[in-house]
């Protein structure tokens, strides 16, 4: 990944397995992602709480199209 991008948030999921399920989509789209940690998170190991989706800038309208297309998806 550049180092020079800007990441801007997409989404925000409830969970860290939800920030998992919501960026296999748009990762399969070839849109780069990547989710947010807090130093709470990480030395606990704490569920539940929320994750920030972030995509580089220039492909978030891009990113909200493939998420929108996921949720409207019909479930099984």
């Amino acid at each position: 990944m550049n180092p020079e991008t800007n990441w801007v948030p997409l989404t925000t999921a409830v969970s860290r397995l939800m920030a998992e399920i919501v960026c296999i989509p748009i990762e399969a789209a070839g849109i780069p992602v990547m989710t947010t940690t807090d130093a709470y998170r990480e030395v606990t190991g704490a569920p539940g709480l929320p994750v920030e989706i972030l995509v580089p800038e220039a492909r978030l309208a891009e990113a909200r199209a493939v998420l929108a297309a996921y949720q409207d998806r019909p479930s099984a």
